[in-house]
């Protein structure tokens, strides 16, 4: 019986060791989305993995982030303040842990300069063969593109965050570059 009480008090702890893990991933996933969402560059680099911050300085990122988001030619910002997330179950590889989250994202780009109908039909198809919206409509009224497309980031937990969730943003065209902080074994695994 005592065996049994033992075995049963393992299998509860992994259970809600597991269920603690994701629900804190989670939380920190809506505040990564919230900061996003309110362009709060400080808060997007605290949940970024450190990493990350090793190849580019926090001041460099937030320069470029500042001039990506809002520049003499244009403004982007999110749209939907709440998407859903998608889970893919949490994997563990050598001792570290890895999670695909997805969504969808809804975006403006905004023109400072009046588009021409000609260039506006350019750039929604070079928007669509990039492959990463699945949908893209040009707002006249507005001078701005609303686009939607679907969303990755790695959720990381491991030595460098010191047991807590980080993220990095995942696209197919950069691969590479997310194999550099993953490995190739993790992506391999999150079927990426």
């Amino acid at each position: 019986m005592k065996f049994q009480i033992q075995i049963l008090l393992v299998l509860l702890s992994n259970v809600f060791g597991f269920s603690q893990t994701l629900e804190t991933l989670k939380v920190d996933t809506q505040k990564m989305y919230d900061a996003s969402y309110n362009m709060d560059y400080e808060t997007i680099l605290d949940y970024t993995h450190p990493k990350i911050l090793e190849l580019v300085s926090r001041d460099q990122m937030i320069l470029a982030m500042e001039h990506t988001f809002e520049n003499e030619e244009l403004k982007i910002r999110f749209v939907h303040s709440n998407p859903t997330f998608n889970y893919s179950d949490v994997k563990t590889i050598d001792g570290r842990s890895f999670c695909r989250v997805s969504y969808v994202n809804t975006m403006r780009m905004t023109f400072e300069d009046t588009l021409t109908q000609k260039r506006a039909e350019e750039m929604v198809e070079d928007f669509k063969s990039s492959g990463d919206y699945s949908m893209v409509r040009f707002e006249k009224d507005r001078n701005s593109f609303f686009i939607e497309g679907n969303s990755t980031m790695i959720a990381i937990s491991d030595e460098y965050t010191k047991g807590t969730w980080k993220f990095i943003n995942y696209s197919k065209r950069q691969t590479a570059d997310s194999e550099m902080i993953v490995g190739k074994e993790a992506m391999k695994q999150l079927g990426l």
